[in-house]
C-alpha cells in the first residue's frame, strides 16, 4: 500500500478534495495557483456541507454534502 501512495505521489497524482461549509472566493485563487502546475496529475473536487441541526434536545445534526466542482485529468500525448 506505501509503494502504492508513493508511486502516485511522486508524479504529483492525487485526488485533492476542499470540503467546507460555504466555498469562498479564495478558494478560487488556490484553484487557479494550482492550474498554473502541468506538472502535477491531480484532480480536485470542492464539495459544501450544508449543516442542519436537527433538534435542540440533542447535538444530532444532519449534513448534506453538494459537489460545486470537479476538475479531470487528462493525459495525452505531446507532439513536438
Amino acid at each position: 500500500m506505501i509503494d502504492k501512495i508513493s508511486r502516485n505521489l511522486s508524479p504529483g497524482r492525487f485526488l485533492l478534495l476542499i470540503i467546507g461549509d460555504g466555498i469562498r472566493e479564495s478558494v478560487e485563487e488556490l484553484v487557479s495557483y494550482l492550474s498554473q502546475s502541468p506538472q502535477l496529475h491531480f484532480t480536485l473536487a470542492l464539495v459544501e456541507l450544508q449543516v442542519y441541526r436537527l433538534g435542540e434536545a440533542d447535538d444530532s445534526l444532519l449534513i448534506i454534502p453538494q459537489l460545486v466542482t470537479r476538475t479531470r485529468e487528462i493525459q495525452g500525448l505531446l507532439c513536438a
